[in-house]
Formats: structure tokens, sequence, C-alpha cells
């Protein structure tokens, strides 16, 4: 590889060198020519550099970050990359050999997206014991307009691709969403509602498959606290861009109250469990809790609390 490499791949990780060494074999094994990936690694000890280390390949960078944030790491990642397609995936995911062309592909061109989210699939079945997080888009859609990511769907930052571009006019990720921050999801969301809003496409293909192999466990909770995350963190992003103005994201929160409360209740009497009516509650906290967040209103970002 000679000059910049055309795409950088950022992975973020922290304390799980065996699945981050899995994933890193399969971008090693990329049909891509010409390509960087960059591990940002949060862990508490050396385990996962001596992974990178022996992988003893020049295409693999490192950096070390103090402290906890998805979205943080990814925005590290961004600004050391040289690419100008930036790919993300997580540190316990998988790639096929083709997942790189695919996502320059559509980045790229005169059809170019902006960003391109693909479909997450679970590695692992799903059981009575254990659940994977997943997300497939229903076909290939390229949405132009901020109404269209309320009816699209959301998307996950473990299948994603966006230009340099995107990245550097909307300033990346919002480092109070999504795992270690603040509110535990939906930075890949907001990251799309911000696109969007910036006048780039976005760009929805289920052929750009990633596989997921972070299964939750149910009978401790975990798959529960997972979902309950992705509502508080829902509820937060909504109603950071209702302060910033925005009626659309305010008529989604006045939305949410309208369509789950009734549903939570029918679930309610008919025995069907607090499922709906918890979920809705988490949305709720995340609203409130984002009230109080300090705000960069023309970037549309939280700024970290004092």
């Amino acid at each position: 590889m000679s000059g910049e490499p055309r795409v950088s791949v950022v992975v973020p990780t922290k304390d799980r060198p065996d699945a981050l060494d899995q994933c890193l074999g399969s971008l090693q094994a990329s049909e891509h020519d010409d390509f960087e990936i960059i591990v940002v690694d949060q862990s508490e000890g050396d385990a996962t550099s001596r992974v990178v280390s022996r992988l003893a390949d020049g295409r693999v960078r490192y950096l070390r970050q103090v402290g906890a944030g998805a979205s943080r790491a990814r925005n590290a990642g961004i600004a050391a990359s040289r690419g100008t397609v930036i790919a993300f995936t997580d540190d316990d995911c998988t790639v096929p050999a083709r997942w790189l062309r695919q996502i320059e592909a559509a980045c790229t061109g005169p059809r170019a997206a902006g960003v391109v989210l693909g479909a997450l699939r679970s590695a692992l079945a799903d059981s009575y014991e254990r659940f994977t997080p997943s997300w497939a888009p229903t076909r290939v859609r390229v949405l132009r307009w901020a109404w269209q990511s309320a009816f699209a769907g959301e998307g996950a930052s473990a299948n994603m691709g966006a230009r340099r571009e995107v990245c550097e006019r909307i300033g990346g990720f919002d480092e109070q969403l999504g795992a270690g921050a603040r509110f535990r999801s939906c930075e890949d969301n907001d990251f799309t509602e911000r696109a969007l809003r910036g006048g780039f496409t976005v760009l929805h293909d289920p052929r750009i498959e990633v596989l997921h192999w972070g299964a939750r466990t149910r009978l401790d909770g975990g798959a529960d606290r997972l979902r309950y995350d992705y509502s508080r963190g829902y509820g937060a992003m909504l109603a950071k861009h209702a302060s910033c103005g925005d009626m659309l994201a305010a008529g989604r929160l006045g939305w949410l109250v309208t369509s789950q409360l009734p549903l939570g209740m029918i679930d309610v009497v008919s025995g069907g469990g607090t499922y709906t009516l918890r979920r809705l509650w988490n949305n709720l906290r995340g609203a409130a809790q984002a009230i109080g967040q300090p705000l960069d209103r023309e970037r549309r970002m939280f700024l970290p609390r004092a």
C-alpha cells in the first residue's frame, strides 16, 4: 500500500481481546486492496495491545485512549484516519471479505451516499437464555430528508460507513451517546439524523452484512437492560434535537407517548407484562435527563456536564 489508503476502518475496543482478535482476522482477509485499520483501545490491561502486536500487520494502527465511551473512541479513530471513506465496526463483530469494497462503493461515485448503514446479523441463534442485538433494513433505500428517518429504522454503528467530508462537517459522533457514555445508545441514529440535516444522503442496504457475536443473557436481565438503555438513549436524542427547535423531533416524542401508552396499558390488562410501559418510561427518562444536559445547539451536540 503506497500513499494514503482509500478506506480507514475504525474499531473501538475495551477488554475483549479474544473477540477483537477474531474481528481483526476477518478484516485482514478483506478483498479490498487499499485500507488501514485503526484500533482504539480503552482497555484496563495490556491484553488488547498484545493482540495487535502479534498481528505484525502494517495496515493495523493502535491507539490507546484513557477513559470510556465508544463514541469517543470512534472520534479519535476518525481524527487519526487517512482514508476518504471511513468504515466502522465493533470488536465483537466479524465482516465478510467483500465488506470494505461494498462500503467504499456505496460512498463513492456519482450517486455516493454520505452515510451507509448495512445489516447487523446475529451470529448466534437467539434462545431462551440469550439475545444477540441485530438490525437489518427491509430493502435498499436512500434517505434524503430528516423526516424519513422516523420511518426507516435506526441502523447500527457496528456496520456503518461515511465519507470523510460528512464526519468533518457534522463533527463526528456525539460523545454523550453510545456505549460507555451517559446515554448508552443511539449514537448511530443521531449521526445519521445530523447528516440528513446537513444535506447528506443516507443509504440503507441489507446486502452489506456484518455478523454480531455479542450475545446478552436474558436470565440475568442483560438483554432487558440493553433494550431499556436503547429506549433511554432514543428519548435523549429526540429531546436534544427538540431543544434545538426541531419540531419533527418534538412530534416524534409526542407520538411515543400517544402510541405506546395505550399499548402498554393493554399489555398490563391482558396479562402481557409491563415491557412496553417500562420502555416508554425509559424513553421519557432519557428525554427528561437530556433537558438538563449542556448543549451546543448549532452543532446539535451534547456537551459534557461540568
